[in-house]
């Protein structure tokens, strides 16, 4: 099985311009990670609760639940893209890219 490097600048960018999608996860972990599909899960329930409330007039408590829970969704994306971009090179490179000989490389920047 061959491990791809994995760069904390796309994760950070899936996580931050994609949110609640979980794509950052699938990006690191891959197909088997719990986090993309509960992401799913709650940004589905999230848009179809906005749907419901779009037509009851405000009205449904299941609905207001079930947005609250795609707006953690969204939340939890965009801190898991703070995290990752702060956690030192390194750290990040030893968790996710442990067989990997390519390092970051940030002095062309």
């Amino acid at each position: 099985m061959v491990i791809h490097f994995k760069s904390k600048l796309l994760a950070c960018v899936l996580g931050t311009f994609l949110p609640g999608t979980g794509l950052n996860w699938l990006y690191l972990k891959g197909p088997q990670c719990p986090w993309l599909y509960l992401h799913l899960i709650t940004i589905t329930l999230g848009t179809l609760g906005w749907f419901d409330l779009t037509h009851s007039e405000h009205k449904s408590l299941l609905s207001w639940f079930a947005v609250s829970l795609g707006e953690i969704s969204l939340l939890t994306s965009w801190l898991t893209s703070i995290v990752l971009g702060l956690r030192p090179d390194p750290r990040f490179d030893a968790y996710f890219n442990p067989t990997t000989t390519k390092k970051i490389n940030l002095a062309g920047l």
